[in-house]
């Protein structure tokens, strides 16, 4: 949560011109929201998980509106080689790469000799993610 908090908070101040004491302060802001909904009990994460999943799914789907807004197919130049399906394949394999980075230190509990396993998993699944998006 506090990367997510961080993250957000970094792009609102981004967007909004704010300074840098704005993200860490939106970042707690963020953390004690959900810290307090996390202590009432597990109706009230229900309900917020009902209530934040449409939120950013909207919040999502104007950022690609804005992006596919503002594509140009000349960007995507050096790809046109590959063709659609190249650049579909590509976008894929990244994002399961990464995802696949992230949820690595979620999972911790069910690895074998934690402190020698997972600096490893974490520095080679980073060098797979560089693999799949080489020329």
């Amino acid at each position: 949560m506090a990367a997510y908090g961080y993250t957000f908070g970094r792009y609102a101040a981004h967007l909004f011109g704010l300074p840098e004491a704005f993200v860490n302060g939106f970042a707690i802001l963020i953390l004690l929201v959900f810290v307090g909904i996390n202590l009432r009990d597990v109706g009230a994460s229900a309900v917020s998980e009902d209530l934040v999943v449409p939120i950013k799914v909207a919040i999502l789907a104007l950022i690609a509106a804005i992006g596919f807004a503002h594509s140009s197919p000349e960007r995507l130049a050096p790809l046109a080689d590959k063709g659609t399906a190249g650049v579909i394949v590509a976008s894929a394999s990244i994002f399961v790469a990464y995802e696949g980075f992230e949820l690595l230190s979620y999972d911790y509990v069910g690895l074998e000799r934690l402190r020698w396993t997972l600096p490893r998993a974490l520095y080679l699944s980073g060098l797979s993610s560089r693999s799949c998006v080489s020329p």
